[in-house]
């Protein structure tokens, strides 16, 4: 009995103290201020450059890239088609997608 109430007390403080933690804890951004960049690299916001480049690696069922030709179309939050192209081989890259 007193095995299962300290069970369910250290459940309950994990719970609580998890709940205390800042939200850029569970976030997948980094918090604001721009800590995580470099020294010189500069945001779109401060003058630097808007598009980025994206390397795409298309692969097989079995894991290992693709024998045959595969279309990649990137498609933007707002719905809009941001670059599309082919690819034989499993390798595609895009340059100037906005970011």
């Amino acid at each position: 009995m007193v095995f299962r109430a300290a069970k369910y007390l250290l459940l309950l403080a994990l719970l609580f103290s998890a709940g205390l933690l800042p939200r850029s804890v569970f976030a997948q951004r980094p918090a604001p201020g721009g800590a995580s960049r470099g020294p010189g690299i500069a945001s779109p916001l401060e003058g630097g450059d808007p598009t980025i480049e994206l390397d795409v690696y298309v692969r097989g069922a079995d894991g290992g890239p693709l024998e045959e030709m595969a279309m990649v179309t990137l498609v933007a939050p707002t719905g809009q088609v941001a670059g599309q192209g082919t690819t034989l081989g499993g390798n595609i890259k895009f340059s100037g997608i906005a970011a």
